[in-house]
């Protein structure tokens, strides 16, 4: 095999590898936002996973925008109290 195409099964291999860890480490954030408090977990999940907007969030919730704002920030904090970034790698 040339220089050249032993480059690309290896960038393709890396990419590959990327990809499956990538995975894995959202299903993994997946579980620990499922552990999260009830009240912080929708909010989350809405924004982070489902990439929703505030107003959007707040809608389904029947609550103002501002509310989910202090929720999302009360559940940053509840994660850097509680998630260690030795639980994400």
């Amino acid at each position: 095999m040339e220089e050249s195409g032993l480059q690309l099964v290896t960038a393709s291999l890396d990419s590959v590898e990327e990809t499956y860890i990538q995975k894995e480490l959202g299903h993994h954030v997946r579980r620990r936002i499922d552990d999260l408090p009830e009240n912080y977990r929708r909010v989350v999940y809405g924004y982070y996973i489902e990439e929703k907007s505030f107003e959007v969030l707040a809608n389904e919730q029947g609550i103002n925008e501002k509310s989910i704002r202090v929720k999302l920030h009360r559940a940053r904090n509840w994660m850097r109290e509680h998630w260690k970034e030795d639980d994400f790698s």
